[in-house]
Formats: C-alpha cells, structure tokens, sequence
C-alpha cells in the first residue's frame, strides 16, 4: 500500500512516478507532436514485444486489427496519409509470406530507451 501525501491525495514517490511517466510520454510527443496515447501504447507494445503482426498487436492493445495496422503504419516509414514517423520497420514474415511483423528501427530504438531511462528516473530524464 502507498503512503498517503500531506493533503490525502497521491504520495510523494507516486508523483515522482507520474511525473517521469509524463516525461517519458513527452519524449514521444517530441517525435510525434500530434500522437495520441494509443498511438504512443503501439509503439511501447512493439518496443517491448518486436516480431508480431497487427492482430497480435490489436489484441495486446484492445482494438481490432484494421485499428492497429493504422496505428502501425503511421509510426512507420509510410504513414497512411503522410511520411510515417521512422520508427517501425514492417518486413515480411518469411515463415509466412501473407503475414508481416514490426520491429524498431535504430531511430524507435534510441527513442524506446531514452523513454525507458526516463521512467526508470535516470540522469537526463528531467
């Protein structure tokens, strides 16, 4: 159980928590100004599971497939409607030609560890 803060709201250490998780968003947002919380759920998702294909990352997510391939498109080289952010790489899944899998490009990479340093609460994160 946490401790409870001066005034009965959120304790000191659960601020300093949410307060490197908002840091650790704004990281993103600096990348994707206009990212949305799903968008940004997507990419921890691959950052953390690489090698699946949009229905696993649907699922994992709480949407639907066509849901999630959008999600997964704009974070990648081609968004749908514009140059996707760079993050992603989709590749052919070569077990199964009709199926593809993201993983993090070098750029998703240094992005998914300052996002981690900064959760973690080391130096640079405020």
């Amino acid at each position: 159980m946490s401790e409870v803060g001066p005034t009965g709201g959120l304790s000191p250490s659960d601020t300093h928590a949410l307060m490197r998780l908002a840091w650790a968003l704004s990281r993103f947002r600096e990348v994707y100004p206009k990212a949305t919380l799903r968008q940004a759920s997507a990419f921890l998702a691959v950052a953390v599971t690489p090698g699946y294909g949009p229905t696993e990352y649907a699922k994992a997510l709480g949407t639907v497939q066509p849901v999630a391939s959008r999600w997964l498109l704009d974070l990648g080289s081609n968004g749908r409607e514009h140059e996707g952010l760079g993050l992603l790489e989709r590749r052919v899944d070569p077990e199964n030609l009709r199926q593809v899998q993201y993983t993090l490009t070098p750029d998703g990479d240094v992005l998914a560890r300052s996002i981690a340093q900064a959760v973690r609460g080391k130096a640079g994160a405020h």
